[in-house]
């Protein structure tokens, strides 16, 4: 049944990736929506200004080797849109994950029938944003700040792992993975829903539960 599930589902996201080798493209040119600072790309900031009914960029500006876009300035700081976008996702145990550069997607991670798990990426329907509190897409993209990210930054390694501040049944430990070298937060789920606090998933089983176990 978990397979024939599995399978539904992809078949159901005809945004899914047959062939994940990574789960951002490089994000296209961005036009101006608003007066201020503006991340056209990872490499280039722009100012933009509203002249009669029409936005035009001024001030275009390239970001130093080592640095990117972020917030409409150039940083050295971690900057998941950019720092990820090539990072292939770590997956350790199925369900759905939030993108960690990227609101407009999300990641479900399934195994074959040898226990290798594969990451698919999977698009919200456009101006959605997805919600790990739901685990549906249903934030307003437009709403949210162009330097809050689904996962926190990692700015540091983890000495504990941390919970998902949206959804306690996600927690994540910040670590290098491979195709980055900066840290990366790699996200697990505590199983039959449970709740991760201080260090450990707390498992509550039902009473029917409790009944097949004795």
């Amino acid at each position: 049944m978990e397979k024939y599930l599995n399978l539904i589902f992809l078949l159901s996201c005809s945004t899914v990736l047959a062939n994940p080798v990574q789960l951002r493209d490089v994000a296209p040119v961005k036009e101006c929506t608003k007066a201020g600072m503006m991340c056209e790309s990872c490499s280039t900031s722009v100012m933009c200004v509203k002249i009669g009914n029409e936005f035009q960029k001024v001030n275009r500006m390239t970001c130093a080797t080592g640095s990117s876009c972020l917030g409409g300035t150039c940083t050295k700081e971690v900057n998941p849109p950019c720092d990820y976008a090539t990072v292939d996702f770590p997956c350790q145990y199925q369900g759905a994950y939030p993108h960690p550069g990227d609101w407009s997607k999300f990641v479900y991670c399934i195994p074959d029938a040898t226990g290798v798990f594969t990451a698919y990426s999977v698009n919200c329907e456009p101006g959605t944003g997805y919600n790990a509190k739901t685990t549906y897409c249903s934030r307003n993209l437009t709403t949210i700040s162009p330097t809050v990210f689904p996962i926190a930054r990692c700015l540091s390694p983890s000495t504990t792992p941390l919970a998902h501040p949206d959804n306690p049944s996600i927690y994540y430990i910040c670590s290098q993975t491979t195709g980055t070298d900066k840290l990366y937060p790699i996200q697990f789920t505590c199983p039959s829903g449970g709740t991760f606090a201080n260090g450990e998933c707390s498992i509550v089983l039902s009473d029917e539960s409790k009944k097949t176990l004795i």
